[in-house]
C-alpha cells in the first residue's frame, strides 16, 4: 500500500500538510489530515469539510467557525469530529458509503479583531477508501475417515479476499 504525503504553500507562509490517499476500515475511524500551519499571529478563521459526490455535488461534512460554530453535517451527526489539530477530520463507524473524495477549505486571518488584511484560504482533496474485511466465515470439525466438502465463500469483502487452502498431515503441509 502506498502513502502519499503533499505540502501546499502558498503567499503568506500557509501550508496545509495531508495525505492524499487515506484508508479505513469499516466499522472503525479514519483521520483525513488536513494540518494548517501558518504564522505565529495568524489563527484559523473557518474550516470546511465536503465530501464530493460523483455527480460533482458536495456535501457538507463539518462546518468550523470559532466561536459560533463547530457543526457537523446532518449525515454525519454523531460520527465526526475536528482532531486536536483543529482542522483535521475524523469519521468513526466508517461504513461503504464514506468511501469517496474529500476536500478541506481553510481560511486563516490576523489575531485581531480589527484587521484590514484579507483572509487567507486554502484547499486539499484527498481520497477515502473504505477496506471491507470478509464476513459470514465458518469453520467446521471433521471426523477421521468420513468424507470432506470443503466450501469457501466470501462474502462482502472489499479488496476482494485473498484465500489460500492449507492442508496439513501430521504436522506438514
Amino acid at each position: 500500500m502506498w502513502c502519499i504525503v503533499a505540502e501546499i504553500q502558498v503567499e503568506g507562509f500557509l501550508h496545509i500538510q495531508y495525505d492524499y490517499d487515506v484508508t479505513g476500515i469499516y466499522g472503525h475511524q479514519a483521520e483525513l489530515t488536513c494540518k494548517v500551519e501558518t504564522e505565529i499571529n495568524k489563527v484559523i478563521k473557518e474550516v470546511k469539510w465536503y465530501k464530493l459526490m460523483k455527480d460533482g455535488r458536495k456535501s457538507v461534512v463539518y462546518y468550523y467557525e470559532p466561536p459560533r460554530w463547530d457543526t457537523p453535517g446532518l449525515n454525519y451527526y454523531n460520527r465526526v469530529e475536528l482532531a486536536d489539530d483543529g482542522s483535521s477530520l475524523v469519521i468513526y463507524s466508517l461504513n461503504r458509503n464514506d468511501e469517496s473524495s474529500y476536500r478541506c477549505d481553510v481560511t486563516v486571518m490576523a489575531n485581531e479583531t480589527i484587521s484590514s488584511e484579507i483572509p487567507q484560504e486554502m484547499s486539499v482533496t484527498m481520497q477515502l477508501a473504505v477496506f471491507v474485511p470478509p464476513s459470514d466465515i465458518k469453520l467446521s470439525t471433521l471426523s477421521s475417515g468420513n468424507n470432506l466438502t470443503l466450501t469457501c465463500r466470501s462474502t462482502r469483502s472489499k479488496p476482494s479476499a485473498d484465500i489460500t487452502w492449507i492442508i496439513t498431515n501430521g504436522g506438514k503441509s
